[in-house]
């Protein structure tokens, strides 16, 4: 599933998965990928179990992210043009995961600066960012889940 795609995309045509941030920062999920078909609710691709892992921890931060967009942008000559870098880190427990799925035939690399760039990404989050401002009222911090005891 993405949001919007390139208007001239067609079948068979490279794309690149990007998660794009309300507060406009640009995540290259999946690099590369060939589109196998087009439907109105979403693509078709063929993804390996470490690519499934990684586009279901961009859902998950797109739903904790109101306002973040799922795109794929088309390449115009993917024959001349490289694929680029990858540039999202999926959740912390999504990798744990990974880690231990016997489906996997590697274990997704983790080291600091898989950490810091996760870190990165989870302080655009408005529950993170705007945290002065999201609740009104003690009543509201415990109806969203919070007990009203974190530091601010």
């Amino acid at each position: 599933m993405v949001d919007y795609t390139t208007p001239s995309l067609i079948a068979g045509s490279y794309v690149d998965i990007r998660l794009q941030t309300a507060e406009g920062i640009d995540f290259v999920v999946l690099p590369r990928m060939r589109v196998v078909n087009i439907y109105s609710t979403g693509l078709e691709m063929v993804l390996s179990e470490t690519q499934w892992l990684i586009y279901v921890g961009a859902l998950i931060d797109k739903a904790l992210n109101p306002g973040s967009i799922m795109s794929a942008a088309m390449y115009v000559d993917p024959g001349l043009q490289p694929p680029l870098y990858a540039t999202y880190i999926p959740p912390r427990h999504i990798v744990e995961f990974m880690n231990i799925n016997r489906n996997m035939l590697f274990s997704y690399v983790d080291g600091t600066d898989i950490v810091e760039v996760r870190k990165f990404i989870e302080s655009a989050f408005p529950q993170n960012q705007y945290r002065h401002t999201l609740y009104n009222s003690p009543e509201q911090a415990i109806v969203n889940g919070l007990d009203g005891s974190e530091k601010k």
